[in-house]
């Protein structure tokens, strides 16, 4: 109501951030802000395969551990508010090291294209670092579709891509680093939950894994938004069991607080529950 910008932090700590960007009352969502508090697809993924827009942020909570920064694209002089408005609407990356550039078909982050049928997309990604990033992944809907290694240039690692996507689907698509690698599973390997100084591959001058991620750029398709059935009976189930441990162990001023969180839950389940196609119920 005061028209504050509200950024959830430390990615997978607290309990209620999913009915609060169900309910349309978080702008954008911090990770590795002073840790490892979870990866990218414990929330950002999720979150963006029901359809919510999520922009990237990050920062550094405790500053010494790390370099994690959010850039921000700005329209117009640069104030406080206009950088605030770029981080809503998802014109953002984030990164300990290297920067990243995207655009798809000439739209840039946070952007939302509008396709009534299937076709090719031009995508154009680079990475620039002093450190070696790794390389450069393009990812659609959570899944890596492209990659590149990062190749050292002068003083400076780099990586490229520019190519067609096919698109017959509603789409989110982002660029990342590859950081410190994948772990066997697949996983990427993130910043650790405390400063580690050191040195080895794909680590910033903290010692730290390095990570990039630009916020998405999404694509609408026949007026429909990215949507997963199985990602929404998850977040649902992960909102029972949170809502359950609340009430069992939380401390309430009155009665009607206890009543503003079951509410606040009871609509998000509600709300998610209803979009999922009856077929899967």
């Amino acid at each position: 109501a005061m028209g504050a910008t509200i950024i959830w932090c430390h990615n997978r700590y607290g309990l209620e951030d999913v009915p609060n960007w169900l309910a349309g009352r978080v702008d954008a969502q911090n990770t590795f802000d002073g840790g490892s508090h979870g990866d990218y697809s414990e929330t950002f993924y999720r979150y963006l395969n029901v359809g919510l827009s999520v922009p990237f942020s990050t920062g550094t909570d405790w500053f010494i551990s790390d370099f994690s920064r959010v850039f921000v694209d700005v329209e117009g002089g640069l104030t406080s508010g206009s950088w605030l408005e770029g981080l809503k609407e998802g014109r953002s990356f984030i990164s300990n090291g290297p920067l990243l550039e995207f655009h798809v078909d000439k739209v840039g982050l946070g952007g939302r294209m509008n396709l009534k049928n299937a076709r090719m997309v031009s995508v154009v990604a680079k990475a620039v670092g002093r450190s070696d990033f790794g390389g450069l992944e393009f990812v659609a809907n959570g899944e890596i579709r492209k990659q590149v290694v990062a190749v050292k240039k002068g003083n400076r690692f780099e990586a490229a891509m520019i190519f067609d996507h096919h698109i017959a689907e509603p789409t989110w698509m982002a660029i990342r680093s590859s950081g410190g690698g994948l772990d066997t599973e697949g996983n990427l390997i993130v910043p650790s939950s405390s400063p580690i100084r050191g040195t080895g591959k794909q680590v910033n001058e903290m010692g730290e894994a390095l990570f990039a991620h630009t916020s998405p750029i999404y694509v609408d398709f026949n007026g429909e938004r990215r949507f997963d059935s199985e990602t929404a009976e998850e977040l649902i189930a992960e909102m029972e069991m949170a809502l359950v441990k609340i009430l069992e162990k939380g401390s309430f001023g009155s009665n009607e607080q206890r009543i503003q969180i079951e509410e606040l839950y009871g609509t998000a389940i509600l709300d998610l529950r209803s979009r999922i196609p009856s077929s899967t119920n």
